[in-house]
């Protein structure tokens, strides 16, 4: 009877290995399969940043670029603001050169009125003298 109960015990424990190792074959499986997810799940993420680094690095260089175009225009606009400011300065000084020849007409005309209305009264009162 020991002897049966022996043999008893080596078959259990045959069968309780062989279920261990088909748990550790399925056990190895699972976690390689795991592993095998998460590489392939880890390298589409780094994929993922890698073309969403090259879209920030794009539209950052076509910001750049948008920001030396700006500034190249905005620095056109001053000059030709600096070149209208010079010509309404030019113009403004004409246009006081012209106030003073202006003046100087008026000043000028006024004084042959003057001069002729003095003679016109001296020859009414030589005629009026005249007898």
């Amino acid at each position: 009877m020991v002897a049966g109960e022996v043999r008893l015990l080596a078959e259990e424990s045959g069968t309780a290995a062989a279920s261990i190792s088909t748990l550790i074959a399925d056990i190895q499986r699972t976690s390689a399969d795991a592993v095998r997810v998460v590489d392939e799940q880890a390298r589409g993420a780094f994929e993922r940043i890698a073309i969403g680094t090259g879209t920030l690095r794009t539209a950052l260089d076509e910001v750049g670029a948008f920001a030396t175009a700006n500034v190249a225009s905005t620095e056109r606009m001053a000059g030709a603001s600096t070149a209208a400011t010079q010509s309404v300065q030019q113009l403004s000084s004409t246009a006081e050169q012209l106030r003073g020849v202006a003046a100087r007409f008026r000043a000028g005309a006024g004084a042959e009125r003057g001069h002729r209305h003095r003679r016109g009264v001296d020859r009414v009162g030589a005629w009026l003298s005249d007898p």
